[in-house]
C-alpha cells in the first residue's frame, strides 16, 4: 500500500511539473515577438500537413509492397512543396494574424479556402507530372487520393490546433469563482450573444446557470456549454431549484404582460432582474450594458415626450381648473400644472380627503 502511494505522489508531482512547464512555455511564447509566433505557426502548420499526407500514403499503399518504393521516394520532396503551398496561401488568407483566442469561423473558413485552393492545385499538379499529364514522371510521384484526402486531414487538423487556445482560454475563465448564478430568458440571438460575453469577460462576477426558453423543444439541450434549463412557465420552480441569483430577460420582441410576469415571478422567488437592451443598443455603445427593470417596460408603449416649453407658454398666468383632482392621473396632473406658473390653480374633486392629502 505505501508503494502505491508512493508512486501517485510521484505521478501527482511529476503531472504538476509537467504543467507547470507548459504553462511557463505558454506565457513565453506570448512575451515572444510577433514575428516569431509567426514562424513557429508556420512551422507547426508545415508540420501538419507533411503528417497528413505522410499518414494518408501508408494508408493507400499498405500492403503494396512494389508501389511503396518509387511512392515514397518522391514523396519527400512533395510534401515540403505542398507543406510550402498550405504555408503560403495561409499567410495570404490572414491566418497568421488573427488572435487565436478569438479563433471563430471566419478563421475556419479562412484556413478552408487556403485549404481548397492547395489541394486543387496539388491534385492537377500530381496529375499533369504523371503519364496521363506531361509524363515528367514516368508514375504520379504520390497517388492522386493523397493531396485530396490529406488535404482534407490536414484541414481538420489546422482547424483544431486554432480552436485549442479558444478552448483553454474560455475554460480557464470558466474556473474563476463567480458568484452571482444567473438565468437567461430567451435563446435568440440576444441571448446567446449575452451568455457568450459573460463567458468571455474575465471580470465578470456571474456565473451562466442556464437559460429559459419559450419552447420546450430546446429544453435539455446546450447554448454556449449552458442547458436550456426549462420554459418561461415554470420560471419560479427553475429559480428555486437551480439557485438563480439574477434573472436576465434578453428578448427584444417581449410584450409589457409577459414583462410584468417575469418581473413578479422573479420577485417573489427572491431573484433580481435586470433586461439587456436590443442588438443595436449594443452595437451603438460596443458593449453589453445591462439595466434595471424600467417602467416603459411594463408600460407596453414608447413613453410620450411632454413640451414642458409649449405648456408653460399656455398655461403661465391663467386661472386653470382640475376636475377629479384627487385621483391618482389628477393628482399628478395637478403638480406638473403647479410647476408651469398658472395664476390660480382650482382643484375640484367629490372626495374630500383626496384634496386633502394632496396640499400635504
Amino acid at each position: 500500500m505505501l508503494l502505491i502511494y508512493r508512486a501517485m505522489w510521484i505521478f501527482q508531482q511529476t503531472g504538476d511539473r509537467l504543467l507547470g512547464l507548459v504553462d511557463r512555455l505558454q506565457r513565453a511564447f506570448h512575451r515572444s515577438p510577433p514575428a516569431f509566433r509567426r514562424g513557429a505557426a508556420m512551422l507547426v502548420d508545415a508540420l501538419i500537413v507533411m503528417e497528413s499526407f505522410a499518414v494518408v500514403l501508408i494508408v493507400r499503399v499498405e500492403g503494396d509492397a512494389e508501389g511503396q518504393g518509387p511512392h515514397f521516394v518522391l514523396f519527400w520532396p512533395f510534401a515540403m512543396f505542398s507543406a510550402l503551398a498550405f504555408v503560403l496561401l495561409l499567410n495570404e488568407t490572414g491566418v497568421y494574424r488573427s488572435i487565436l483566442r478569438y479563433t471563430g469561423i471566419y478563421q475556419g473558413v479562412q484556413v478552408l479556402s487556403a485549404t481548397a485552393i492547395a489541394a486543387g492545385g496539388l491534385f492537377l499538379t500530381v496529375f499533369c507530372m504523371g503519364p496521363n499529364g506531361f509524363g515528367i514522371t514516368e508514375a504520379n510521384p504520390v497517388p492522386l487520393s493523397v493531396p485530396l484526402v490529406g488535404s482534407v486531414l490536414a484541414y481538420v487538423q489546422l482547424v483544431a490546433v486554432r480552436l485549442y487556445p479558444r478552448v483553454f482560454y474560455e475554460l480557464s475563465l470558466r474556473e474563476v469563482g463567480r458568484r452571482t448564478r444567473v438565468a437567461i430568458v430567451g435563446t435568440g440571438e440576444a441571448g446567446v450573444a449575452l451568455a457568450g460575453h459573460i463567458w468571455r469577460t474575465a471580470a465578470s462576477e456571474a456565473q451562466v446557470v442556464g437559460f429559459v426558453s419559450d419552447s420546450r423543444a430546446e429544453v435539455g439541450r446546450q447554448i454556449e456549454g449552458a442547458s436550456v434549463l426549462g420554459v418561461v412557465e415554470d420560471l419560479k420552480d427553475l429559480i428555486a431549484q437551480h439557485g438563480i441569483d439574477q434573472v436576465i430577460v434578453a428578448k427584444p420582441q417581449a410584450g409589457r404582460e409577459e414583462m410584468d410576469w417575469i418581473w413578479r415571478t422573479s420577485i417573489n422567488a427572491s431573484a433580481e432582474v435586470k433586461v439587456m437592451p436590443d442588438l443595436g443598443e449594443f452595437l451603438a455603445e460596443g458593449a453589453i450594458r445591462l439595466r434595471e427593470l424600467q417602467i416603459e417596460d411594463l408600460l407596453g408603449r414608447e413613453p410620450v415626450d411632454i413640451d414642458l416649453e409649449a405648456l408653460s407658454d399656455y398655461i403661465n398666468g391663467k386661472r386653470v381648473l382640475v376636475t377629479g383632482a384627487g385621483g391618482s392621473i389628477g393628482k399628478e396632473l395637478s403638480r406638473q400644472i403647479s410647476r408651469l406658473g398658472p395664476a390660480k390653480l382650482v382643484l375640484l374633486d367629490r372626495d374630500e380627503s383626496g384634496l386633502y392629502y394632496l396640499n400635504t
